[in-house]
């Protein structure tokens, strides 16, 4: 239980760690990976002291160690590469081998000495990538960007390879695009907002509402790791997946490469036209020129890499404005992208990295709106930029301390520009609801307007020790982020006219309303996440490993005055897991783990429930015309209703949120079973189960008020606490401007419980490029079920994380439960690819999956507070309408085709490129209007109408040269 109070224990935890690292060099998530063993002499008997060396085919980085009494060796962080291990012991002849070792994975040894000369060498073939890692339960995939780029057709966007693991669905559309050329996925059943991205060891993830991450240059890459479940103590801050990164590095060998990609507008698809997507001026044209090289400054000492990526890119596209309007957008950008790394071999086993990265861009656009009774666009409303992206850097040290640990120290900084600007910043935001057609009025360009940027400032510290069977790691992970805002809608002000409708009986229903919304917000919100991690890799037997694995974290949000509003202290999540063997040769898997997954909240929520917000609706009646320059009203009458919403103080911390709250948090279980099949395939099936605890929400208790107290706010209180449970906060109830203790039972709130449970059985299949051809794939049967979707809702594509309007009042919930938006029964991915010896291969990427849910959603019939937010409830002319009630969106199929000849150009490797997606043009329906009535209760005649499609056939080129 969570009141925002700290236990001595915890408090003397955090301190000591921080002052431990209080230098300010604190390390890495995961950007290695392991190399392991066992020395043993020709009769099988276990060899203690052997002298191990791994050292790097390319940087010749080396790290050595003595096998233990039990004949072990392990080296925990190496970066992923090309290794020669040579292992000598006096009386035995010394033996070479070459390995590879990939990100997040453990690479196992087993090293046979032969009695004879020291001096005398044995050359062993080498060891490729195990097809089975039986040291982990981390359930995922790892490629090596550079090497299934040139295997498969890809999008050039490293998030989006996360789609070939299994488990792993597209999310809503309306989350897209968030960070430029970037969309989000669904992990395992959980909303697109639930995901950690991480780069190089540096968290990148939005912080201000969990949607997507940085951009990192495609070419920048080296290998990404994709974590659907499963991951160890040392990730936090999740209860979706981890999309794990780690870049280039320059070598002892002077390398590059270049390529030019291009979509040229006259070769794509179009969307088929709709009253709500015109896809008639849909358009979409790309340039991507890339440059990367990196080499020696001190051989087998100090490397270089940099990588450099320019897009220009041009597009236009349709979308929903606010309701009912439509929007059209020319948007064109210009930018470079570019990275570097520096890599610092000091000496044997110790290591200084340095890696500096910018995705800042500025987007031009030109707005116009869509007249959906006509047809056609109107006058353009005006021109804009978003500014997107920023600085990162990174700083990270690795030793060895003797042959038993190794310690990693990182500090980074990462930081996001959310700006938008316009011409017609000054204007406010109006438009013309009154008939059947709406129409933007006035000179407003953005709906609302806004300066913002996010900073983060990460430090860890990891320590492994190798103590006999156990492998530990432990660690400590700090983070201090910052979100700057000031925004508002356009002009300060949102002007909309209706006709009465029945809003006010007491009018005709003709008569002419204005309703005029001031609005002005922002500040300073820090978030605060601090954690300690210990993680056993135990092996019992040589067959048997017992992962044990213990994650405490605590979270403080704080105001724009610097109180802290919300402090999650004591959060403890276990992982526990095991990996079993029967083969005693690394070819068989058996595993199951059970962990518990904590989730942050957002920085949006400082600032939409502990921000100094002034926001004030007023209703009148419209007595005069309108400026058709900036939209206002000439003239109106007497008031007839003003709701103030937020008065422009910060509100005081205990305003905010119930005092009983628990943390937000996710059990899950997974059990599976993996065999390589020869030494080419490999197949595997698991069964995965997860489900909420609680969740951390927003809701209002004004009903509950008048219920136990008999005191009327007149207006929503909103709070955050846990769905479904008791209040125990504040509030003023008898107006005297001092808070007052307050206890709302559960049942006198009304709420249900947050519930969302995600079943799935996962069947795997991999054939390594071996012969020429290569194919991998999976198929997943999943259930995804409940009343929250999580930190985003997609039926009405809010991206509030933590506080969206799910629960803001009980009609809003009733026959909410049923399949959630991410809910794909069938999904079937396949890619592969075969190569010709004369340089010409093709590769392929298809997938299936079932639809979305459909929903029917109208006003409340009964439930003023309910009724009160529009046509929002699972209800329809008064009858009850569950959720997922219509059926579900078309079953979406693709298959996408890439060509490709390698040839040699004098001293240069060569390629000529093209890619094809979406082969066969499929128009399948993605998204529908799911709004079945209007505000006034008539039937909503766009119900229906389809607002999304399937990408359309699209079709890229490209030529590369490599030296």
């Amino acid at each position: 239980m969570c009141r925002g109070k700290w236990s001595t224990a915890a408090i003397a935890t955090v301190l000591a760690c921080e002052l431990w690292l209080a230098p300010a060099l604190v390390s890495a998530q995961e950007a290695t990976g392991e190399l392991s063993g066992l020395t043993t002499s020709q009769d099988g008997a276990r060899l203690p002291g052997v002298t191990v060396k791994a050292e790097g085919t390319a940087t010749g980085y080396r790290v050595i160690a003595a096998s233990s009494t039990r004949g072990e060796f392990r080296f925990p962080a190496l970066p992923p590469g090309r290794y020669t291990v040579s292992a000598s012991r006096e009386g035995f002849r010394n033996i070479r081998q070459a390995v590879v070792v990939t990100l997040g994975q453990t690479t196992r040894l087993s090293i046979v000495l032969e009695i004879g000369e020291f001096t005398d060498a044995i050359e062993v073939s080498a060891t490729e990538v195990p097809l089975v890692n039986v040291g982990s339960t981390v359930v995922g995939v790892t490629f090596d960007v550079v090497e299934i780029d040139t295997r498969i057709p890809l999008e050039r966007e490293v998030t989006q390879v996360a789609l070939l693991a299994p488990g792993v669905v597209p999310g809503d559309e309306a989350f897209d695009e968030r960070t430029p050329g970037q969309n989000v996925s669904s992990f395992s059943g959980a909303s697109v907002a639930e995901n950690l991205y991480v780069v190089n060891g540096l968290d990148i993830t939005n912080f201000r509402n969990l949607l997507g991450s940085s951009r990192v240059p495609f070419n920048f890459v080296q290998e990404v790791q994709v974590k659907t479940g499963g991951y160890e103590a040392e990730f936090g801050r999740s209860t979706g997946g981890v999309v794990n990164m780690v870049t280039r590095s320059g070598t002892n060998t002077l390398r590059g490469d270049a390529s030019i990609y291009l979509e040229p507008e006259d070769l794509q698809g179009r969307d088929p036209e709709t009253v709500l997507r015109p896809s008639e001026y849909e358009e979409n044209r790309s340039l991507e020129v890339n440059l990367a090289f990196g080499g020696p400054i001190l051989s087998d000492r100090l490397f270089y890499f940099v990588a450099a990526q320019y897009r220009d890119v041009d597009r236009t596209y349709s979308y929903p404005g606010p309701p009912p309007l439509v929007l059209v957008d020319r948007e064109s950008s210009a930018n470079p992208y570019w990275g570097m790394k520096m890599d610092w071999n000091i000496g044997a086993g110790h290591r200084l990295e340095a890696t500096y990265l910018t995705d800042y861009i500025e987007q031009d656009y030109l707005r116009w709106p869509y007249d959906r009774s006509g047809g056609g666009l109107g006058a353009p409303l005006g021109e804009g930029v978003h500014q997107r992206g920023g600085d990162n850097a990174i700083l990270r040290y690795s030793g060895m301390l003797g042959d038993l640990a190794l310690l990693s120290l990182q500090a980074g900084r990462n930081e996001f520009s959310r700006t938008d600007r316009s011409e017609g910043d000054e204007c406010p935001f109006a438009a013309d609801f009154r008939s059947g057609t709406p129409a933007v009025l006035g000179c407003w360009v953005n709906r609302t307007r806004g300066e913002a940027d996010d900073i983060r400032n990460a430090f860890r510290g990891d320590l492994d020790l190798h103590l006999g069977s156990h492998a530990v790691r432990t660690g400590i992970d700090v983070e201090r982020s910052e979100s700057r805002d000031e925004s508002g809608f356009s002009g300060g002000e949102r002007i909309i006219y209706y006709l009465n409708g029945g809003r006010f009986p007491e009018l005709p229903p003709t008569t002419e309303l204005v309703n005029t919304t001031i609005s002005d917000e922002g500040g300073n919100f820090e978030v605060r996440s601090d954690a300690v991690y210990v993680q056993d890799s135990w092996s019992i037997r040589d067959e048997l490993t017992l992962n044990l694995g213990l994650r405490w974290e605590r979270y403080e949000n704080r105001n724009g005055l610097g109180e802290a509003f919300i402090e999650t202290d004591d959060q403890y999540a276990p992982r526990v897991g095991f990996v079993w063997d029967p083969s005693g040769e690394g070819r068989v898997k058996v595993y199951g783990s059970y962990g518990v997954y904590f989730l942050p909240i957002a920085s949006n929520t400082n600032k939409w429930l502990a921000g100094a917000r002034y926001q004030v609706s007023t209703w009148s009646v419209l007595e005069g015309g309108i400026n058709p320059e900036d939209g206002t009203p000439s003239g109106v009458g007497d008031e007839l209703q003003r709701t103030v919403f937020f008065d422009g103080e910060t509100p005081d911390p205990r305003e905010i949120l119930s005092e009983n709250f628990e943390p937000m948090s996710q059990n899950e279980f997974i059990v599976g079973y993996d065999q390589a099949l020869g030494e080419t395939w490999a197949v595997g099936l698991r069964g995965i189960a997860r489900m909420f605890n609680q969740v951390i929400e927003d809701f209002s208790i004004q009903h509950a008020l008048q219920a136990v107290y008999g005191v009327n706010p007149g207006t929503f209180v909103y709070r955050l606490g846990n769905p479904g449970s008791s209040f125990d906060g504040w509030y003023d109830l008898d107006g005297d401007g001092a808070l007052d203790d307050v206890f709302l039972p559960a049942e006198a709130l009304g709420y249900p419980e947050a519930k969302r449970e995600y079943y799935a059985v996962e069947l795997t299949f991999q054939r390594r490029f071996r012969d020429n051809w290569m194919l991998q794939g999976s198929y997943v049967w999943s259930h995804l079920y409940g009343n929250y979707e999580g930190y985003v809702n997609s039926d009405i594509g809010q991206d509030d994380a933590g506080i969206t309007q799910t629960f803001d009042t009980p009609g809003l919930l009733e026959h909410a439960d049923g399949n959630l938006p991410n809910d794909r029964r069938h999904t079937l991915k396949v890619f592969g690819s075969y190569s010709w010896p004369m340089g010409l291969s093709i590769g392929s990427n298809f997938f299936y999956r079932t639809g979305r849910p459909v929903n029917s959603f109208g006003l409340h019939p009964s439930e003023p507070a309910a009724r009160s937010y529009g046509p929002d409830a699972f209800y329809t002319d008064g009858e009850p309408r569950p959720r997922g009630c219509c059926g579900r969106t078309d079953d979406t199929w693709s298959l996408d085709l890439m060509f490709r000849y390698a040839f040699q150009l004098g001293m240069f490797e060569a390629d000529l490129r093209m890619d094809v997606f979406n082969v066969f043009d499929n128009h399948a329906v993605t998204r529908v209007y799911e709004t079945a009535e209007t505000a006034v209760g008539e039937p909503d005649p766009y119900y229906g109408v389809v607002t999304g499609h399937q990408p359309p056939r699209t079709m890229r080129f490209g030529v590369g040269v490599r030296f």
